[in-house]
Formats: C-alpha cells, structure tokens, sequence
C-alpha cells in the first residue's frame, strides 16, 4: 500500500493537482485501493460507485463532470489500467470550481476588454458624427436665417469634404441672393423715385 500511495497520493497543491485535485485506484468491488487525499482510511473502505468508475471498470476511458464519492461536482478523467490480473480503474479528478478559476479568469479579461473596446468605439463615433452634424446644423440654421432676410451669412468652410463643398455652395448662393436683393431694392427705389419726380 505504501508504495502505491508513494506513486498515487499527492497532497502538494503546487504539483499540478491544485488545492483539489486528487489520483486514485478503484478496485471491481468500487472500493478504494489507494489513499483519499481527503479522507483518512480510505483503502478499501471508500465505495466510489460514480459513472467515471463505472465507465473505466468497463473498459472505456474519457473526460466528464460528475459529482465524486464526496458528492462534489469534479472534472474526472477515467482509464483501466493495463496491468495484467487487476481489474482496477484509475481515476484523476479536480474540483469544477477550482478547473474554472482560469476560466473566470479569461472571461473576466474578455469582458473588460470588451467594454474597453466598446467605449473606445463609441467614443470614436461621437466625434465623428459631431464633427459630421456640426457643420450640417451650422448650415440649417443659416438657412433659416437666410429665409429670414439675413443676408451676411459667411459660414467658414472646415473641411474638403462633401460637407464642405456644400458649405461653399451655400455661402455662394447667400451672396448671390443678397447682391440680386439689393439689385431688386436698388431698382424698386428707382421707380419710386421716377414716380415721385
């Protein structure tokens, strides 16, 4: 028993094996042949009468989460070992907590990355439609003051763009409106006058 444990039982959690995970044998009677890392006495008086038991005694082997002779949900890696007149299951097996804990981790990561993204994104678009909606507001309410008779409307023009190029259109429309406005009261103060004389 003392040399199975020796090569079985490791209760350092630095190994590998963690704060949880533990390797142990199961005979066909589905009763511990070496040592629980947590429970004392266990050769031969633990029943481990789990699917992962059950599977490798039947000769298959895998990876599955199932709840361990403890009733704890564990990730449990299964085989029958291939010893000549043993008819013994080795079983390695880890807390699902503990085997999630990287997971959670990157998944934290993941989300605060996301919502690093996210806000940069964001952030992005509202400078640009800013920089998109403030001359195009500038321009709407120089039409409306257009509409109104207010002729000096000079909008600087920013940009090269499309935005732009409307900016100039439109501070040429307003001069050519107010240089055909004063020509119109130029002429009609010239018939009044004509009239008058």
């Amino acid at each position: 028993i003392d040399a199975v444990n020796a090569i079985m039982l490791n209760n350092d959690p630095l190994s590998g094996l963690g704060l949880s995970g533990e390797t142990y044998l199961v005979g066909p009677d589905f009763r511990m042949r070496s040592a629980s890392r947590f429970q004392e006495n266990s050769i031969l008086k633990t029943v481990v009468n789990t699917q992962s038991a059950i599977n490798a005694l039947h000769g298959n082997t895998g990876v599955t989460t199932i709840h361990d002779y403890r009733n704890i949900p564990v990730l449990s890696s299964y085989g029958k070992i291939g010893v000549p007149g043993l008819e013994w299951a080795i079983l390695a097996e880890i807390d699902v907590k503990e085997a999630m804990v990287p997971i959670y981790d990157t998944l934290t990561r993941i989300m605060l990355l996301s919502a690093i993204i996210l806000v940069i994104f964001f952030g992005c678009v509202l400078l640009i439609s800013r920089r998109i909606t403030k001359p195009l507001i500038r321009l709407r309410n120089a039409a409306i003051n257009l509409g109104k008779g207010k002729y000096d409307s000079n909008l600087p023009v920013d940009t090269d763009d499309e935005i732009g190029a409307l900016t100039k259109s439109f501070n040429i429309m307003a001069q050519q409106i107010k240089e055909k406005t004063n020509e119109l009261q130029l002429e009609r103060f010239g018939r009044m006058r004509s009239v008058f004389d």
